[in-house]
């Protein structure tokens, strides 16, 4: 997966084209809600299509390169090694459709009782759990 760079784009003009709501044939993606952590972008989008609706999280890495800010868009089935999206959130998404949606999902969750309960920040809660799991292999 590669980035997608807008010549003179702005951190903004880049998170925007990343999560925009489009259709395309009989499948139309909206965008619900985003919210920021640093240079990742974390969305939430509603998926119709003729076979009924979803609700997906994505994730957006964005950075800034010669040429502007560029993007680097994720699905949740994509299995994305960032875990900042509000814990909240999870009850909005509909089933998981793969091993790598339910893993994300649940490390969200793992990550955001970390947070809480020892007080963690996002990095910090992060190394923990990714150090759990490497733990149970």
């Amino acid at each position: 997966m590669g980035w997608d760079i807008g010549c003179g784009s702005s951190r903004m003009d880049a998170a925007n084209d990343a999560t925009r709501s489009f259709t395309t044939g009989t499948t139309r993606v909206e965008l619900i809600k985003r919210v920021f952590r640093g240079n990742v972008c974390y969305s939430l989008h509603r998926i119709t299509t003729p076979e009924g609706v979803v609700v997906m999280a994505g994730v957006t890495l964005l950075r800034r390169f010669r040429e502007g800010w560029g993007f680097k868009a994720m699905g949740e089935d994509d299995g994305p090694h960032y875990f900042g999206l509000p814990a909240g959130w999870l009850a909005e998404l509909t089933y998981a459709r793969t091993s790598y949606s339910r893993e994300w999902r649940e490390r969200v969750a793992r990550v955001d009782s970390l947070r809480r309960e020892q007080g963690l920040t996002l990095a910090a809660a992060t190394r923990f759990m990714l150090q759990e799991v490497e733990a149970q292999r």
